[in-house]
């Protein structure tokens, strides 16, 4: 009964903490563990189960045992009844009694097994209510089992305010959290509300700041597309990054405003798209028509030619062109004719204007686009004499000859190539910049203007003071003062193109024409040199007394090229000119340091040297032999130096060339021969005994041997060591004649003169140009070069008492003083032995211009555009120059503070 009480209990108890629970609000933030209690409870429930199982068998088993004892009862009767019926029977007969006995065993039987049946209930029951404390029943078991589970309910249960059970305890934890839960749910500072608002705000920073890391990733990678030259990429970046108005003002620097008026407009800036668009229609000069420029003035290329002023014309051709560059379709125009050079105006007689020569230009111009941001590069080829011919027709104008050097037909190693295809050109400077195709005085249809005559423009100085006034003439006459301006000089254009850039500097804008437009006039921006020449003292193939370590590289490239050198096996290009520039720098210079003395390098070269200077000043002699037959004149002393200033460059020899040119035309034969006697004779004594004493030192040994790996002759080093790059060039293949310009290309010796190997093609190429890409008609020859005449009349000192006098190294120092902002890039190919790579290297270093002027260097010659492998990583860094902005740092450095040898 206390049993059945307790689990009522029990049951009471869970169906009210049931009843209770289901009215409290549920939330994660509040559950209370009650797993004890949950434990507790499920045991109770399984005891509760188990003990009415075991009721049910025990009233059943009841059952069965008062059935049993009903039938016991009822059998005993049976038998006493047939006891009595069995007395009956035997008094009545033996067939009474056989029957009854048979009876009798039934039953018997019968009582047997309900004997077994009250055994086996009786070991159930035994089992059941067992109360031996050792074993007990299983309902004792049961209710031991319950007892101890109401002594656990009546822990969880226990209502004492010291030490309350789990479950009051965990009632009360339900009230307290309860109550925080009304105030998680409510506005205050404390609330869920609050704390979701603290949240939001949180993500929205972190959104706010992913988007600004997006923004800058958008920023990094445009900058970076910029300096690959790609700004409508850069742009394109931007604009996906939201960065709408920065992707606007990138597009309009490189002088796209239309896009960038349609950027704005994609970006939701209507009004100032339309803004944008209505300046650019405002300023944007409207086309100029075809026009076909019939050019009758003979021009003439001799010293003392001069054009009177009335035959001048400032007239140019036009012709409206267009081309796809990077598959975007643009319209340009080709112009070509002649602008007056003017002289600085004289403070002192302002409206007077000397007219100084009338210079030949051909340009490709972009019209459409706002000159502000639209650059302008002048391009110059060198010589002195050369038009600009090889850089109009071989590099980045629109259209281009395709010379593809060193590939050569079977043709052109017989005779020179009569043409090259005209082809579209894919790498054009045109994408960034207009172009100015300059032909210096006495080339091209450039002449000077009378009372000047050509000669007086036929320096260093002079050369390029001219160019300046060009300059500053196209600037004036096409309202270029605001525009980006970039000089592109090639060869002799290392000399020229420096000398301008200081004149135009120092200028300023002193002789710039107001600019209506009010925008700020920009002097100079970039200056890029391809293959120059920069001082000819260091250079010993033009007559300097200095090492020949700067060819040095050129020649172990060129006899690698060949497969006569053993040193580079498979290293790269770049890795074996690293190479060679270390031999250079240690092994080689301190061997040099044994071997030279002052004039020691002269001596060198001028013995290598003269047998082939003397040969073609006789050539030249012979050319003009009939002047001096027909007038019977005798070769006078200024005369014959004249031509040795032409064919022997280095100083120190030129007064024992002009005595062995004499006088009389029947000197000069046996006088030349005299010239190259003595230079041969003064090297044959000239090996100092420190250079005899140092080749016999293991650092000596060492040096003769890598000097044979390395430039592939097998020859005595001793006496050819510092051996000159004609000699070089003259052994290394002794069956072929190479182009100095480009050791790659040869013939055959003796097939023809393969130094000018483009000239004829070029010229070819360059009268189709004038009429089919310029509209430029004339009866005058286009004169492509003019060294014959410019070279024994060009006045290659400047002031003696400088250190660089033939040299435009003080120049490139003194621009970059006047103005540390502009940028400057040198390129060069590996394989040119007239303007060797590694000699323009050594020309900066020695004056700590290397970081600040990079020098590039390809797979190519002096040409190197000419070579198709070199073009497109040529473009490549051009691309990155244009678009870069202007140097950021100061560049004031000295060009007297270190020696050249």
């Amino acid at each position: 009964m206390n049993f059945r009480n307790s689990s009522l209990a029990l049951l009471l108890f869970l169906t009210a903490c049931n009843g209770s629970n289901s009215s409290t609000p549920q939330t994660d933030t509040t559950q209370i563990d009650t797993t004890g209690a949950d434990s507790t409870f499920a045991d109770l429930a399984k005891a509760k189960d188990e003990l009415a199982t075991v009721t049910a068998q025990k009233s059943l088993t009841q059952a069965g045992l008062d059935d049993l004892n009903n039938r016991t009862t009822a059998a005993k009767q049976s038998l006493d009844e047939k006891n009595a019926e069995l007395a009956v029977l035997k008094g009545d007969g033996q067939g009474s009694i056989k029957e009854s006995g048979n009876a009798l065993e039934a039953l018997k039987r019968q009582a047997e097994a309900a004997q077994k049946d009250i055994d086996a209930k009786a070991v159930e029951l035994d089992n059941l209510t067992r109360t031996d404390p050792g074993n007990l029943g299983l309902i004792a078991l049961k209710a031991k089992e319950l007892s101890d589970k109401q002594a656990e309910l009546n822990d969880l249960i226990r209502i004492d305010p010291v030490n309350p059970g789990p479950i009051p305890k965990a009632e009360a934890e339900l009230k307290e959290k309860t109550a925080k839960l009304a105030i998680l749910n409510g506005d205050g500072d404390g609330s869920i509300k609050a704390a979701e608002a603290k949240r939001d705000k949180f993500l929205n920073q972190i959104a706010g700041l992913t988007t600004d890391a997006a923004k800058l990733t958008a920023r990094n990678r445009a900058l970076e597309l910029k300096a690959q030259g790609d700004i409508t990429g850069a742009a394109d970046v931007l604009a996906k990054a939201g960065l709408t108005k920065e992707a606007a003002e990138i597009l309009m620097a490189g002088g796209f405003r239309k896009e960038a008026a349609e950027v704005l407009r994609a970006g939701g800036f209507k009004d100032e798209s339309d803004a944008l668009l209505r300046l650019v229609e405002a300023e944007t000069p409207k086309p100029a028509a075809n026009s076909i420029l019939e050019d009758k003035t003979s021009y003439a290329y001799e010293a003392n030619s001069s054009l009177a002023l009335e035959e001048v014309r400032e007239t140019s051709s036009v012709k409206l062109q267009e081309m796809t560059i990077k598959n975007k379709l643009v319209k340009y125009t080709a112009r070509a004719g002649h602008l007056t050079a003017y002289a600085p105006k004289d403070p002192a007689k302002p409206d007077v204007k000397d007219a100084q020569a009338t210079i030949f230009y051909m340009a490709y111009t972009r019209d459409d686009l706002p000159k502000e941001n639209r650059p302008v590069t002048f391009f110059w080829n060198g010589g002195p004499g050369s038009s600009s011919i090889f850089l109009h027709m071989g590099s980045w104008a629109p259209k281009r000859l395709f010379v593809n050097i060193p590939t050569m037909t079977p043709e052109s190693k017989i005779t020179k190539p009569a043409s090259f295809p005209w082809i579209d050109d894919d790498e054009t400077l045109l994408e960034h910049s207009d172009l100015v195709f300059v032909d210096p005085v006495g080339t091209g249809f450039s002449q000077a203007i009378a009372p000047h005559t050509n000669t007086e423009f036929w320096g260093m100085d002079e050369d390029a003071r001219i160019e300046r006034d060009f300059i500053t003439r196209f600037i004036n006459v096409y309202n270029r003062q605001s525009s980006p301006k970039y000089l592109y000089g090639e060869s002799y254009g290392g000399i020229r193109t420096p000398i301008v850039a200081r004149m135009l500097v120092e200028a300023g804008t002193r002789d710039f024409e107001k600019d209506n437009s009010g925008k700020p006039a920009k002097i100079l921006t970039g200056i890029v040199l391809n293959s120059p020449v920069l001082d000819y003292e260091s250079n010993t193939g033009l007559g300097g007394d200095t090492s020949n370590a700067g060819f040095l590289p050129t020649e172990a490239m060129s006899a690698d090229y060949y497969k006569k050198a053993s040193k580079r096996q498979k290293a790269p290009a770049i890795a074996y000119v690293d190479t060679l520039r270390n031999f250079v720098r240690n092994e080689y210079a301190a061997g040099y340091r044994q071997w030279y003395y002052p004039t020691r390098s002269a001596i060198k070269a001028a013995a290598d040297n003269a047998p082939a200077a003397s040969q073609r000043m006789l050539d030249w002699y012979n050319a003009k032999l009939w002047q001096f037959v027909v007038g019977r004149l005798n070769i006078t002393t200024d005369f014959a130096e004249a031509a040795v200033n032409w064919f022997v460059v280095n100083p120190v020899d030129r007064p024992k060339a002009v005595e062995a040119f004499g006088t009389d035309i029947f000197d000069v034969e046996p006088g030349l021969e005299r010239f190259v006697q003595l230079a041969l004779d003064a090297e044959k004594e000239a090996n100092s005994p420190a250079w005899l004493k140092y080749t016999k030192t293991p650092a000596g040994i060492d040096l003769l041997g890598n000097m044979k790996n390395i430039m592939g002759l097998d020859v005595n080093w001793i006496n050819e060591f510092e051996m000159s790059s004609k000699k070089f060039q003259e052994s290394i293949m002794p069956d072929l004649s190479l182009n100095p310009y480009d050791t790659r290309i040869n013939v055959p010796k003796g097939a023809y003169d393969l130094t000018f190997y483009e000239d004829d093609a070029f010229a070819a190429g360059i009268e189709n140009a004038l009429t089919g890409m310029f509209n430029y008609q004339t009866a005058s020859a286009y004169k492509t070069y003019n060294f014959d005449v410019i070279g024994p009349a060009w006045k290659y000192s400047r002031d003696s008492s400088m250190k660089y006098y033939r040299s435009s190294i003080p120049d490139l120092v003194q621009t970059l003083n006047y103005d540390p902002s502009i940028k400057m890039l040198v390129m060069h190919g590996y394989y040119d032995l007239v303007c060797p790579f590694h000699l323009t290297e050594l020309d900066l270093a020695n004056v700590g211009l290397t970081a600040r002027i990079p020098v590039k260097n390809y797979e190519g010659g002096h040409m190197t555009y000419e070579s198709e492998e070199a073009r497109v990583p040529m473009k490549q860094e051009l691309d990155k120059f244009y678009t870069q902005p202007v140097y950021p740092a100061p560049a004031v450095v000295n060009s007297q503070s270190v020696s050249m040898n």
